[in-house]
Parts: structure tokens; C-alpha cells; sequence
């Protein structure tokens, strides 16, 4: 069940699930006090790097950790979902103000966390100055790439950085828009947040988010079930939870609107079972967790079963829900 739909009850046994910090309880009332949800969506979004989902258990170093997708980057580019332009038109349009055009002057925009460059390339094809920034260097390779071969006429507007989110090499008061996409997981939320604020200008906008498989598709859900069971430390419901807003907010950053995360649904299509094994590789939780022997033990059953669901068919439709938590700094 995903956390958004109110479940306070599915709230506490989350958190129970993951937290060694406090004993908490059920009660409806406390589920709901702000103080403890602020506390508990805090440590949980510190869960993802603490319980190491993506490990095959030994003890790492953070360089270690921050390096989890270079040595596949190709078929993270190949195979990762990109994001519907609904959402980019949105946070451009908030970012320069329905009264400005990108030509009148030069907007900037950060992306952290870049990858492959899933939205600086957008952005950047919008017209804005984008400084893309990844602490995998091999990630960038791949973003560099990418955009010298679709329209090399606007590397002079892109600018790659390698640092951390939690320490990012841009100057102060700098940028109009901040997009941080399928990576503040992996972050120091506070850390990373005073970082945004720094190079923020007053009014920029602020975005994080992720795209999330629509696990209310019964084959998406058996999947991630599969998932699960091979990796027992990996959560879909750690994973999928819409209390993101709880740990970005503060004092610094108004919610644009009422209502968050904002979500856009859309479709990705796969053209056979190996290309959707391929994406499940791109998954930190499956790719560098599993030992071969394992990752070769759930291709063979994940084959098994996205064949028996999809036979006949010409292509595999995977749905996504792609969800932005949008902030305006004050």
C-alpha cells in the first residue's frame, strides 16, 4: 500500500519497520502531530543509505556509494524512463514567470543528482543555461555525449560538474531553478538542502523528484514483490512514499502548491521481456546487490513471468507516475 493515500496506521508500521531511533505507537493522534511526523520522515529519509538496499552487504565507503551507476551507464540511458513534458513547460514556467520569455535573458538552471542527463537535456532544449552536476563522472560522460550527438549547437549553454549535492561547486545566489530527479534519496537531506538555498536566487524554484512504477498495475506490483524477495532490504513502500514534503520543508521554502507531490502519469514502452530484465539491471537494489548466482536465479523467474504475462503481445507498456515536490524560495 503506498503511504500517500492518508493510511496513518500504514504510517507507523512503516515507520516501526525502519526506525532503531524510537519506540513508536499507533495512535492516530500522534501519527498525525507534525512533530512526530517531522521526526520520523526525517531519519526514514536517511533509510535508504543506511540500510544499504543497494549492497551486497559489506562494508562500503561513501565514495563507493556514490558511484553506483557509471558501471552501467549506458543501460541506465538506454533503459531509465524519461519524464513527460507536462512537467518540464510547468517548471519552466514557474521558474521565469509568465510575464518573461526565456529570450529576454539568460535563466539558469542546476540540475543535482543529473545521471545521464534525464532532465538537464530537457531543460537545456528548452533554452535554459543548465550546469549539470553528478559524483559519478562516468554518469556525465554519458550526458556529454548524448548532447554532442542531438545538438552539439548548444554545448556552449551546458556547463558539467562532478560534486556531491551536499556540496555543490556553483556559485551563490546563481541559479533560477534547482531540479533534483531520482537522487535526493541518496542525499544528506539538510545537508543538501542548505546547498539549494545557497545558489537559489530569491523567488528561484526548487523541484525534487522521482518517476515511481505505478504498483497499482498488478504485473508492476508482482514485480516489485519479486524484487523484494530477492532483495529483502529493498521497500517499494520506503521507495514510493509520497511524505517526502516533510523533510523538504523549512522556514526557507514555500510550497507552490497545496497540494504535493504533484504527479503526472504517463506511459514508457518496451519492445521485450530483455529490455525490461535490462531495466530491472539499471536498479541499485537488483544490479549491485544481488551475487550472480542470485541475479541470474531472478532474471530466469523474472523472464518466466513477464513472458507468461505479455506472450503474443508486440511490446511491453510499463506505467509511471512521475512526482515533483515544487518549492519557491522566500
Amino acid at each position: 500500500m503506498m503511504l500517500a493515500r492518508g493510511n496513518w496506521r500504514s504510517v507507523a508500521k512503516f515507520a516501526i519497520r525502519f526506525s532503531n531511533t524510537r519506540a513508536l505507537c499507533t495512535s492516530h493522534r500522534l501519527c498525525q502531530s507534525l512533530s512526530f511526523a517531522e521526526d520520523t520522515h526525517t531519519h526514514v529519509a536517511q533509510e535508504w543509505r543506511e540500510m544499504r538496499a543497494w549492497s551486497k552487504g559489506e562494508e562500503e565507503n561513501e565514495f563507493a556509494m556514490e558511484q553506483q551507476f557509471g558501471s552501467f551507464a549506458v543501460d541506465y540511458d538506454k533503459h531509465r524512463p524519461n519524464y513527460p513534458a507536462a512537467m518540464f513547460d510547468r517548471l519552466i514556467q514557474l521558474a521565469i514567470g509568465k510575464s518573461k520569455k526565456l529570450q529576454d535573458t539568460q535563466f539558469r538552471a542546476l540540475d543535482v543528482g543529473t545521471g545521464t542527463g534525464k532532465v538537464a537535456l530537457p531543460l537545456l532544449s528548452h533554452g535554459l543555461h543548465v550546469t549539470a552536476t553528478d559524483s559519478d563522472q562516468l554518469m556525465l560522460d554519458i550526458l556529454m555525449k548524448s548532447q554532442e550527438a542531438s545538438n552539439p549547437e548548444l554545448r556552449r549553454n551546458l556547463e558539467c560538474v562532478q560534486c556531491r549535492g551536499e556540496s555543490l561547486d556553483v556559485p551563490d545566489n546563481s541559479q533560477d531553478l534547482v531540479t533534483v530527479f531520482q537522487a535526493f534519496h541518496w542525499m544528506n537531506a539538510k545537508e543538501a538542502l542548505a546547498e539549494f538555498d545557497r545558489v537559489l536566487k530569491p523567488n528561484g524554484i526548487l523541484a525534487i523528484g522521482w518517476n515511481d512504477r505505478d504498483i497499482t498495475e498488478p504485473w508492476v506490483a508482482d514485480m516489485e514483490a519479486m524484487i523484494e524477495r530477492f532483495n529483502p532490504t529493498y521497500s517499494r513502500e520506503m521507495k514510493q512514499s509520497d511524505l517526502w514534503a516533510s523533510v523538504i520543508a523549512n522556514k526557507k521554502l514555500a510550497q507552490v502548491h497545496r497540494k504535493v507531490p504533484e504527479k503526472y502519469f504517463h506511459h514508457v514502452r518496451y519492445q521485450s521481456v530483455e529490455d525490461v530484465l535490462q531495466l530491472c539491471h539499471t536498479f541499485s537494489y537488483v544490479k549491485n546487490s544481488l551475487s550472480p548466482a542470485k541475479l541470474s536465479s531472478f532474471d530466469e523467474e523474472m523472464r518466466a513471468r513477464l513472458k507468461a504475462e505479455f506472450r503474443g503481445k508486440q511490446e511491453i507498456i510499463l506505467p509511471y507516475i512521475s512526482k515533483v515536490y515544487i518549492y519557491r524560495k522566500i
